[in-house]
């Protein structure tokens, strides 16, 4: 009997489904950071203004959010597969089909909902669940290579896209990225599978976890390991989405060149691929909760030295909060998917992290506000790194009281 094509070689078939996961994740995380170049363009040729585009952009952010959990859900009824098939689609659609964007309430429906419902459903929650179901050992490496997908895009595609821009012009560009995007599609319909051979059933299509009962919201609120997992998610994204917006503004308004502050955003990106990859290892040879503590603490520490930067103007101080800022920069994903699955159990794992990734963009939208409005009161951001930083130290203290074992 022939043996089937995942068995034939030495390699584990859980690392095509890691690979095949990078590559949705990569495409995804790029496609959502490179609209910020397409602004200025769009702006020139449409005669719109700066704040409604922001508005369509903010409108992405919070469907994105609210959409996390129904893309937990349904990777749990339906598959991973269909869920990042469907996502896929729709990312492909809603950032190609911006080609012939011809007003803001169209740009409203395809980048705001459609884009947005695309990115929720193709990136790291199905992604998430499939590497959890494919690996017992080495699974934080694997969902730390999944991860460093995220950073990775943000990094490569935002100049890739820029030089698009110039070249052919910012419709032609857009059409290029759903064209791009929809390359994943025949890839994941054939390669991706819900699960190894013979587990929970025998079939490779067998719902894993299928012999437990699901772990609901309403009883992981009952106890104190999904609160602190949701404090932590908070955290991450009260303090990342905080330097996102306002690193380059802020280094600017000291006057470090806005070449120089790019860059240091690059170095930050760039970190946060080696941070995601080293916070998996770490994850799988100690404890997770201990990495998770590490984490917040390093970027608790490393928010003091933007206040430095302000005093020195010392551009060795900006890189050095980059690189360590950086490495921290959504590596808290892979230690908290373990913990999810080993406490939980696999079939609460989707919707779980579905409503913990709810809590990083409710988060991220305080922080970006409140960075601002604290800028605006105080002419300075230094109440704003002190808030940031003890914030992160709170994140580092709650996590070491996760405890990891099995409730049942």
């Amino acid at each position: 009997m022939k043996r089937p094509f995942w068995r034939r070689g030495s390699i584990s078939y859980g690392w095509i489904i890691v690979a095949i996961s990078v590559l949705v994740v990569f495409l995804v995380s790029g496609a959502r950071s490179a609209f910020t170049v397409f602004i200025a363009p769009m702006e020139g040729e449409l005669g719109w203004d700066r704040a409604t585009v922001s508005g369509v952009a903010a409108l992405n952010l919070v469907v994105y959010g609210v959409t996390q959990p129904l893309a937990g859900t349904l990777t749990n009824r339906f598959g991973a597969r269909a869920v990042m098939a469907g996502g896929t689609v729709l990312v492909a659609v809603g950032f190609g089909g911006l080609f012939w964007v011809p007003s803001v309430w169209y740009l409203a429906a395809f980048y705001g909902v459609l884009f947005g419902v695309g990115v929720s459903f193709a990136s790291l929650i199905p992604t998430s669940v499939l590497v959890a179901r494919w690996f017992e050992r080495g699974q934080g490496m694997a969902q730390g290579i999944v991860t460093a997908a995220r950073p990775a895009g943000q990094t490569i595609f935002v100049p890739v896209v820029a030089a698009l821009i110039l070249g052919f012009g910012w419709r032609e560009s857009y059409l290029a990225v759903g064209v791009a995007m929809a390359v994943s599609l025949p890839l994941i319909l054939w390669l991706v599978r819900e699960t190894p051979p013979g587990a929970e059933g025998g079939t490779e299509e067998a719902s894993p976890g299928a012999t437990q009962e699901a772990f609901s919201l309403r009883s992981a609120l009952g106890t104190f390991a999904f609160w602190a997992l949701a404090v932590g998610f908070f955290v991450c994204g009260f303090t990342d989405q905080f330097v996102a917006i306002h690193l380059v503004p802020f280094a600017e308004g000291i006057g470090i060149s806005s070449v120089t502050a790019a860059n240091a955003f690059a170095v930050l990106s760039a970190a946060g691929v080696v941070g995601s990859i080293a916070a998996g290892w770490l994850s799988d040879i100690s404890s997770r909760k201990g990495a998770l503590a590490i984490i917040y603490g390093l970027r608790a520490l490393s928010l003091p030295l933007l206040v430095l930067v302000v005093g020195s103007g010392d551009l060795v101080l900006l890189y050095l909060f980059a690189l360590v800022f950086g490495f921290t920069f959504i590596a808290n994903m892979a230690p908290t998917v373990g913990i999810v699955r080993a406490r939980y159990g696999l079939l609460s794992t989707g919707v779980l992290v579905g409503w913990l990734l709810l809590t990083h963009q409710i988060g991220g939208a305080a922080g970006t506000y409140l960075g601002g409005l604290i800028y605006d009161g105080s002419g300075s951001y230094a109440s704003a790194f002190a808030l940031m930083a003890a914030a992160a130290l709170v994140g580092a203290l709650v996590s070491l009281g996760i405890r990891e074992a099995r409730i049942g």
